[in-house]
């Protein structure tokens, strides 16, 4: 999280938030949150997440569009946790702090609970597959209700990542700088490129049942339908079982996950083709994000480990993965 958001944030804007939901601060959980402050609360006897943005993070038309988005979701079928509306009926509202803003929004809390190791099958990857099947299917069809949300290469990790990373990696600006300069060349259509999530990993979503709720839309833009399919390889893979490598597991995954995803979509072998590509992009945007975030006075565990990892990968050109998947 920018520490300007952290150094703005004080008790009296959860107050603020938590009174436009209706709710009292007291009742208020703290749950954590990377790039906003996450909360759970009570109410009419259901479990509801408060999330509170600063500007610097997302405007308020941005964080708006995300809300209507999640709200035609919902009313469509599709599986996400569904948007609150505050007690105004606003779907976000704006928090003043000086110079900048917060804002509120609600979503209702996601039945059941994380994937663990006892659901990690071809099942699970199936439900997976179809949920994200679904949302694509359903996005072909959205018209925004306002301003709509921004492209992929806007995003500012993307647009600005050389802010991001330090200057003394140079092999690394450049490489990053090609492989999104290749993926703006895609063309794009209604059924290859629309709003997706962008972020549909494991940690995104809960299962319950046999069914999946997805939730955390901060990310989601106009992209290539292909990068959620490439995200959930990615950090499925960090999750295995046991595999011979990473490749047979990926192979694994991405046949169970077609699978259910060919009941709600279809994607244009032109494109499954290019998961290569979507690959690296997802491994240069993490390796953006950590360089950005981590600080080198209290140095994480694992995003260092990562970046010591994929630092040679990204200079020199090497795939995620060393065959490929179609």
């Amino acid at each position: 999280m920018d520490r300007r958001i952290k150094e703005l944030y004080n008790e009296s804007i959860l107050m603020e938030a938590a009174a436009r939901y209706g709710v009292e601060p007291a009742k208020v959980r703290k749950l954590g949150g990377f790039e906003s402050f996450i909360y759970e609360y009570s109410k009419n006897g259901k479990d509801h997440i408060l999330r509170i943005t600063h500007s610097f993070h997302r405007s308020m038309d941005d964080l708006t569009a995300e809300m209507e988005w999640v709200r035609y979701l919902t009313e469509n079928g599709g599986d996400v946790a569904g948007a609150v509306y505050s007690e105004n009926g606003l779907l976000a509202e704006k928090i003043s702090s000086g110079d900048s803003y917060f804002i509120a929004s609600s979503i209702e809390k996601a039945p059941g609970k994380p994937p663990g190791r006892d659901v990690w099958d071809r099942t699970l990857f199936r439900q997976w597959g179809r949920a994200v099947g679904k949302l694509h299917r359903l996005t072909k069809s959205y018209i925004p209700v306002k301003k709509p949300r921004f492209q992929w290469f806007d995003e500012y990790l993307i647009r600005d990542f050389d802010k991001y990373i330090p200057t003394e990696q140079e092999k690394i600006i450049e490489k990053t700088g090609e492989t999104i300069t290749r993926i703006k060349s895609f063309k794009t259509d209604r059924d290859s490129y629309g709003l997706i999530h962008t972020d549909v990993h494991q940690g995104n979503f809960f299962h319950d049942n046999g069914r999946i709720t997805i939730f955390d839309f901060d990310d989601c833009a106009y992209k290539h339908f292909v990068s959620d399919i490439a995200i959930a390889i990615f950090y499925s893979m960090m999750s295995r079982n046991d595999f011979n490598s990473k490749e047979d597991f990926a192979e694994f995954f991405l046949h169970h996950f077609m699978d259910g995803y060919s009941t709600e979509n279809v994607i244009g072998d032109i494109w499954m083709r290019r998961l290569p590509d979507f690959l690296k992009l997802r491994e240069v945007v993490l390796y953006t994000a950590i360089c950005r975030s981590m600080s080198p006075d209290e140095p994480d565990e694992w995003c260092t480990n990562y970046l010591n990892k994929h630092r040679p990968t990204i200079e020199n050109d090497v795939p995620v993965l060393a065959r490929d998947l179609v």
